[in-house]
């Protein structure tokens, strides 16, 4: 599982404190990202993206890995109101 508030909180720690400073490190992250989950997917292994999709672009992002590394996926996702999440 690679999750994506995990490596962020090493890799930038203090360094994030708005949406757009996450915005930037968050773009950074997944370009090393999408490389590194091709090459295990290429080596027939099993990965766990825990990254948001709540916006078309991120989902974009997901669409991006499984077509180029022509991978069968499955999506889970939890549905709940605006206001339960941000609670």
């Amino acid at each position: 599982m690679i999750s994506e508030d995990q490596w962020l909180s090493e890799l930038y720690p203090d360094e994030i404190y708005d949406i757009s400073t996450y915005l930037k490190y968050s773009s950074r992250l997944k370009k090393v990202i999408s490389s590194h989950v091709l090459m295990l997917l290429a080596k027939g292994l099993t990965v766990v993206l825990d990254f948001p999709a709540n916006t078309k672009r991120q989902r974009v992002w997901f669409r991006s890995i499984m077509e180029q590394a022509q991978a069968l996926h499955v999506l889970h996702y939890i549905d709940a109101s605006d206001s339960k999440c941000k609670a």
